[in-house]
């Protein structure tokens, strides 16, 4: 699904329903204001190594090795920590044994939702294939059940008491997506910090709950809806994994469209975000795309910060981001790792109010492209750096926004 198809089938969803924020459609990028002369007399052509507050690199659309500088003055030599060799890249290694789960489907229990039969509570092993809808339903995997597979099948549901999914503690699901399926997130936001704790410790806040230390692989060839009225789309708790893989998934939120405490891969299939914060977050590892591979196409419409981690890994895919803040982010959500962004392939597009590409740490650029929609202004640039900077000579990228080191933030 390329992004006309999603941007198109969020216009006009019913993930904008009753959700405050502003439509996909009066997204207006960011532009740069310099003249192709202005950057190019400018200065500030990024060289390896060299000088500049950089622009288009390493045979862009301009001759002389595609240099295009910016309008600013200034230097970007050793003391900017530029070197000649990437750092080294972090990898997810968290376990989630999900992906390997099998359907049975001779063996499944079918079961309809409806008003009447709204409620959905599996604690053993097997094969569930839940159809229907509900204005006030759940599904709820209970805490530590392992070999789960939810096979949802045009479903509709909306939770008013709690996520209408939620995988509890050291649970082991994977989540096929067949149809579409629309999962609302209805709760009372004020409920998350009531004074009555019977209230407060059942509210989950999002429309699909994962909690700690839990492993969920999602996939199919279906639509998953997702509408966080409350506050997140996806929400996942300390040490669990989630695995996106496969299904169509369009989320509008008025908190975070994915908010994990640990790592998060979309390995494949689309994902298509308009959030009032962040878009994508991982406190640990963020990962986007795989090795060799050429999915995922993600989205994100609408965010303050678009995709953030304390390393945040792209591999391959088509990523755009509409940022009113750093578009991709990596910064110390977990002091056991160091920040750092990597790219390895994939194509980027970035349109940004602040920062585009903004680390605490280190940035890798080593494979794939980048389009870098960010105007210079004091604080902000294209590129924005603490630790070091590395880029390829096969690296593409436009960056009229500049690159900001350590010593120049």
């Amino acid at each position: 699904m390329n992004k006309k198809m999603i941007l198109g089938l969020l216009a006009g969803s019913v993930l904008l329903t009753n959700v405050t924020m502003t439509a996909y459609a009066d997204l207006t990028p960011v532009t740069s204001s310099f003249s192709v002369q202005e950057q190019m007399q400018g200065g500030w052509g990024m060289q390896r190594g060299g000088s500049g507050r950089g622009g288009m690199q390493n045979g862009g659309m301009m001759p002389n090795n595609g240099q295009m500088g910016g309008r600013m003055g200034g230097q970007m030599g050793s003391n900017q920590n530029v070197v000649s060799e990437p750092g080294v890249i972090v990898k997810s290694d968290a376990v989630n044994t999900a992906a390997a789960l099998e359907s049975d489907m001779a063996n499944a229990a079918y079961i309809t939702m409806s008003d009447e039969n709204n409620e959905v509570k599996i604690d053993a092993a097997g094969t569930y294939v839940i159809s229907g809808s509900a204005s006030n339903g759940s599904i709820t995997v209970k805490k530590g059940t392992t070999g789960v597979v939810l096979v949802l099948e045009d479903l509709d549901l909306t939770g008013t008491a709690g996520a209408p999914l939620s995988i509890n503690k050291e649970s082991e699901v994977k989540v096929v997506i067949s149809g579409t399926v629309t999962l609302t997130d209805a709760e009372n936001p004020a409920d998350e910090n009531s004074a009555d704790p019977a209230v407060a410790d059942v509210y989950d806040g999002a429309a699909v709950k994962v909690k700690a230390n839990s492993m969920v692989y999602i996939t199919g060839d279906g639509t998953l809806n997702l509408i966080g009225k409350a506050k997140n789309g996806i929400k996942g708790g300390d040490e669990a994994s989630l695995i996106l893989d496969g299904p169509a998934v369009q989320i509008a939120a008025v908190n975070d469209g994915i908010n994990v405490n640990y790592d998060l891969t979309i390995l494949s299939g689309s994902v298509a975000v308009n959030a009032a914060d962040d878009g994508i977050h991982a406190d640990h590892i963020l990962t986007v795309g795989s090795e060799g591979g050429t999915g995922p196409v993600v989205y994100i419409a609408q965010c303050k910060e678009g995709l953030e981690g304390t390393v945040v890994n792209i591999f391959s895919g088509d990523i755009t981001v509409n940022a009113s803040d750093d578009a991709i982010n990596g910064a110390f959500k977990d002091e056991t790792l160091k920040a750092s962004v990597n790219m390895t392939g994939g194509n980027l597009t970035i349109t940004s109010q602040g920062d585009g590409i903004d680390c605490n740490g280190n940035i890798n650029l080593i494979g794939g492209s980048a389009t870098l929609n960010v105007q210079y202004r004091m604080g902000d640039a294209g590129i924005d750096y603490d630790g070091a900077y590395y880029v390829s000579a096969d690296f593409q990228m436009n960056n009229p926004g500049g690159v900001a080191g350590p010593d120049r933030m």
